[in-house]
């Protein structure tokens, strides 16, 4: 994005000397990784031992992306609703605030000694979409649809991302945190909506033009060998006997009623019926 070179995250912020930024930034997303995954498995190893490193560089790196983070690391608990997960996620703050620590109790203490910059908060509407990334935000929205009509609820702390940085844009008052400074989680999140909205717009308008022919008998029986699978789609999950149907199913045909019998090591008759979602 060109559109500004102050906000941080991009290669205009990058030169203006925002490189603190950008790295704490990568590493947010970094970390939010390694943490999901710590948290899947709950123990206090090596893993455990990188989070709180990961964590300890980005918080030197930049103090704004630290607060984000702060905001955005407990949507991860809405996908690990266990007290472990808490108590996993409280001792990697833990121990990267101990990491931290040389630094951050002398800067809370000797905080009052800050130059109060008085930001004015952006207001307009394209301080928030700028011109460059309104189709990505039109393609992100579809992504969000896409998600809900899905139920994809891993994509859970993507959506708190957007929610939150979008509140933040609106209700942060004049002071010493500006509200363009979360502004680059806002766009990442969106072209991350719009690659998954791009991908199932790409995904769905393939499945309609692909359907394939099936040989269909007088009574209404369709008859498929193992070669005929091919050329029907994706392969993912194809069982042995039954990978035509899975294939079918992959490609939006819906089949119902197996009668008949194999007749071969990859030969099945059914009867089917399909129809177009």
């Amino acid at each position: 994005m060109t559109s500004y070179s102050i906000y941080g995250a991009n290669i205009l912020s990058t030169l203006a000397g925002e490189f603190g930024y950008s790295i704490s930034f990568a590493l947010v997303f970094i970390f939010l990784g390694t943490l999901h995954r710590g948290l899947e498995r709950s123990r206090y190893d090596w893993l455990f031992a990188v989070n709180g490193l990961i964590l300890m560089s980005l918080v030197l790196s930049h103090i704004v992306t630290t607060i984000a983070l702060c905001i955005v690391a407990p949507s991860l608990l809405l996908l690990h609703r266990r007290w472990r997960a808490v108590g996993y996620m409280a001792a990697v703050f833990g121990l990267g605030f101990c990491l931290t620590a040389f630094w951050g109790l002398p800067f809370v203490d000797k905080i009052h000694w800050v130059a109060n910059v008085d930001w004015v908060p952006l207001k307009a509407f394209k301080d928030l979409l700028p011109p460059e990334i309104r189709f990505i935000a039109a393609i992100g929205v579809l992504g969000m649809a896409f998600a809900v009509a899905r139920k994809e609820w891993a994509l859970i702390p993507l959506g708190w991302i957007t929610v939150a940085m979008l509140i933040l844009f609106f209700v942060l008052p004049r002071g010493m945190l500006w509200n363009g400074r979360m502004l680059p989680f806002f766009y990442f999140s969106l072209h991350l909506w719009a690659a998954y909205g791009a991908t199932w717009l790409v995904a769905t308008v393939r499945r309609h033009h692909a359907r394939p022919s099936l040989p269909t008998r007088e009574d209404g029986t369709a008859h498929l060998s193992g070669g005929d699978c091919r050329g029907l789609g994706d392969s993912r999950g194809v069982r042995q006997h039954y990978g035509c149907i899975d294939q079918l199913e992959l490609l939006g045909l819906r089949t119902e009623g197996t009668v008949g019998r194999i007749t071969g090591p990859r030969s099945i008759s059914w009867k089917h019926s399909h129809t177009d979602e």
